[in-house]
């Protein structure tokens, strides 16, 4: 985040939006490594919110509630995936298109999507983990999702709680499958099964 022309509240405010972004992917992304690398950004982030609000002499989201569920607020809609900010620069498009291991891609002309588990640089292959299947494909049958739809991907996983409307009263259901083209989920709520649309439900986080 750029902190220059822009005032050192509004900075505060910027880094704090960040770390809710961050403490969401460390709570949804479902590998350990992931999980990791979030949790390392969140602890270089909150120092750096911390030194800023002392320095200042400002509330921080660390030792107030109410500044906590104001950056919370900012980013957690009350239904439909959050709006989270991203900051890529100095990335080459080879590095965020190739399907590296840990990645997630669809198989190109159809509705699968996986995370590679494996990459094989000798015959150009990757093993990629389909509904818990392995399945091998040629680099160029697979396509890597960007940031934002990784970011949905892992939001919208399965066995996951959302909590929804149904028949006018506010449910918690789990989630049975999520459609990323047609962006509907299929969800049961105690038994009663219903599909809707990702910006009709929120995660339990």
């Amino acid at each position: 985040m750029e902190s220059r022309h822009i005032s050192v509240y509004d900075y505060l405010q910027a880094l704090q939006q960040e770390y809710i972004c961050l403490e969401i992917r460390n709570k949804i992304y479902v590998h350990k490594n992931d999980r990791d690398y979030f949790k390392k950004l969140m602890d270089k982030k909150s120092d750096n919110i911390l030194a800023l609000a002392k320095k200042n002499r400002l509330p921080c989201i660390f030792d107030d509630e109410a500044e906590y569920m104001g950056a919370w607020n900012k980013i957690v809609p009350e239904y439909g995936l959050p709006h989270f900010i991203y900051n890529i620069h100095n990335v080459s498009p080879k590095q965020l298109e190739f399907p590296y291991k840990g990645t997630v891609v669809q198989v190109i002309g159809s509705d699968k999507y996986g995370v590679t588990e494996r990459v094989n640089f000798n015959d150009n292959t990757v093993t990629v983990m389909l509904n818990g299947q392995p399945a091998r494909f040629g680099y160029e049958q697979v396509k890597r999702l960007n940031h934002k739809e990784t970011d949905e991907f892992f939001y919208y996983y399965p066995n996951n709680h959302f909590k929804a409307e149904v028949d006018g009263t506010v449910k918690v259901g789990k989630l049975h499958s999520y459609d990323m083209k047609k962006k509907t989920a299929i969800l049961n709520f105690e038994g009663n099964v219903v599909t809707l649309q990702n910006d009709e439900i929120r995660r339990i986080l």
